[in-house]
């Protein structure tokens, strides 16, 4: 199952988050959100795109991702996560 959350930059140094999960009642098609400039996009791909979009310089900061049947409850489940993930390097370099 391909799923993940990974960063990057636009030509601008500008960060973009890319957040994707392959769909389990439609294998082969990805749920993509992308994260850019305050704006969130929704789109679905599929596994082949995803390869094409996502850049090799991109660091992949989460590897599995939940899933829910209520597409808004799993995006708020994604954006908890991810939240959490970077609150843990917060408190690292907050704490030094």
């Amino acid at each position: 199952m391909l799923q993940g959350v990974c960063i990057c930059k636009d030509d601008n140094d500008k960060i973009i988050l890319l957040m994707y999960k392959e769909l389990y009642n439609s294998p082969g098609q990805i749920l993509l959100l992308i994260y850019y400039e305050n704006y969130l996009f929704k789109m679905y791909i599929t596994t082949r795109k995803i390869t094409e979009i996502i850049p090799r310089e991109a660091v992949h900061i989460l590897y599995n991702l939940p899933y829910d049947v209520d597409e808004n409850i799993m995006i708020e489940k994604w954006r908890t996560k991810i939240i959490h993930y970077f609150k843990k390097f917060d408190k690292f370099f907050t704490n030094n």
